[in-house]
């Protein structure tokens, strides 16, 4: 089997659980975080894929941040519309106000 890479929340090691119960046959995961991919008969490997392919905690995740940071700067361009659509503010009055 595949290693695990570590935890992407806390950063610690990864472990593997095997089970069988009706419905899922093991898990990948982070017993501190409590989070797991579980997988049912022969689905272990794609289990292990798909944590390993989880944001890795060490990257540094520039893209990611780069699309917050944008969309950020988009939500404050359309709240500065809107208040200068309302006139300044969005008191009662004004969102209650019958549009153009």
């Amino acid at each position: 089997m595949g290693e695990l890479k570590p935890c992407p929340l806390c950063g610690r090691k990864a472990v593997r659980r095997n089970f069988t119960v009706p419905c899922v046959n093991g898990w990948v995961g982070c017993q501190k975080c409590h989070c797991f991919i579980n997988w049912v008969n022969d689905g272990e490997p794609e289990a292990i894929a798909a944590w390993n392919r989880r944001v890795d905690p060490e990257n540094d995740n520039t893209e990611v941040l780069e699309a917050l940071q944008k969309s950020q700067e988009l939500s404050q361009m359309l709240l500065e519309k809107l208040k200068t659509k309302n006139g300044g503010g969005t008191n009662e009055s004004n969102r209650n106000s019958p549009q153009d």
